[in-house]
């Protein structure tokens, strides 16, 4: 089993999207605070977190718990993401 997904992420305040490999067994949270750090290092310029940032399903619109880890939710290869 794989231990990382493969995801596009779309931050729209910066329009900016990107690809990235998550960790399934990390919290979401935790998800949340590498993805900003990777567009930041990566765009070269900050991207501040919001204290009630999220991370959307970006099919759906459904709103994921940033205290689950990945392998809990239905985030897989593929999966599109936003984050706002």
């Amino acid at each position: 089993m794989q231990n990382k997904v493969l995801v596009e992420i779309y931050l729209p305040v910066v329009e900016v999207v990107r690809d990235a490999f998550i960790p399934i067994n990390k919290y979401l949270g935790e998800v949340r605070t590498l993805l900003v750090k990777m567009v930041n290092e990566e765009a070269g310029f900050p991207y501040l977190i919001e204290e009630d940032c999220m991370i959307y399903n970006k099919e759906t619109g459904d709103i994921y718990d940033l205290n689950k880890t990945v392998i809990e939710t239905d985030i897989r290869n593929g999966s599109r993401l936003i984050l706002l």
